[in-house]
């Protein structure tokens, strides 16, 4: 008996996650170059929850990507609570204003665990977005 309220502590202590390896790849939009040193985490919401998936910060290498583990579900897809990919002073090529970027649930169940994205500096995207908020910064 002592024995299964140790394996119940350890699983409620260490959390009841798998994770799956996505290679996230960053392209800076303007140069059409690999994105190095650039900061990406996981994020979770977890509000109150003490045994959160890891949200781990992973920096991009000399070819601009990043290995970043998702806790997924028995189903293969992300958990419910996963909001996406958090980009440290970055933003994707896009007029719409995004906090966390969504990864395709075709990359979870195709199993090819890998993306590319299209990022800008946030000035840069200001710039190509918001010109005339870009103006009033000057």
């Amino acid at each position: 008996m002592k024995h299964y309220y140790a394996l119940v502590a350890c699983v409620l202590l260490c959390g009841c996650y798998s994770y799956v390896p996505v290679r996230v790849t960053l392209i800076d939009a303007q140069a059409r170059s690999p994105v190095v040193d650039a900061s990406l985490n996981p994020m979770y919401r977890y509000f109150l929850n003490p045994f959160h998936p890891d949200v781990d910060r992973h920096t991009t290498d000399a070819g601009g990507t990043a290995v970043v583990p998702i806790a997924v579900s028995r189903s293969g897809l992300p958990i419910a609570s996963f909001d996406g990919l958090w980009l440290d002073k970055l933003a994707l090529d896009s007029p719409e204003t995004v906090i966390y970027v969504k990864i395709p649930d075709e990359v979870f169940l195709q199993r090819k665990y890998e993306i590319t994205l299209n990022v800008l500096r946030y000035d840069e995207w200001r710039e190509r977005y918001k010109p005339e908020e870009s103006k009033l910064k000057r």
